[in-house]
Order: structure tokens, then sequence, then C-alpha cells
């Protein structure tokens, strides 16, 4: 899996997980959970959030499905940072 030790052994060199345009809401959704489960960090790197993804397996992600993750994240109480501010907390 790809999660992440808080704090990271090195903070410069941390296990992300690409996010592509075959992955879904509901697969995100999995991977946070699996996370929360076992208290580990996931960060997610989202590279091309675009209106209409058009290159299969390509690192772009659609940008409703993309609003959809924070929200579905703060409603069952996991905060979404972005890293730099997750290490600021350690």
């Amino acid at each position: 899996m790809n999660f992440e030790t808080l704090p990271p052994v090195d903070p410069y060199w941390v296990r992300t997980r690409l996010v592509f345009n075959t992955d879904t809401v509901a697969g995100m959704r999995e991977l946070v959970d699996k996370a929360v489960a076992v208290k580990a960090r996931l960060i997610l790197t989202f590279h091309i959030i675009t209106e209409a993804p058009s290159i299969p397996g390509a690192d772009q992600f659609d940008r409703e499905n993309f609003r959809q993750i924070p929200d579905q994240n703060a409603s069952k109480g996991v905060a979404v940072l972005p890293y730099g501010e997750v290490l600021a907390k350690v």
C-alpha cells in the first residue's frame, strides 16, 4: 500500500499514490478508509485536474470527481491538508 508514516523517515522521499483518470471516487474513498483503519497517512498526488480527461490512463482527473474527495473526507472527520501543513504539525 502507499501509506506514509508520520513523521516520515525522510520528508523529501515519501510514499504517495498517483491518481489517474481510470481511478474512481469510490476507489479513492476505499484508500482513505484503509488509511484511517491502520492510522496511516495517505498522500494522494493529482497532477492534472481537468473538465474532460482525454488520455486513458493518464495522470488527469475529472474536476467534479476531484471536488467530491475532500467533501467525503471532511464528512468523516478526515483532515485534508497540503503536505507542508502536515509536516509543520509534526
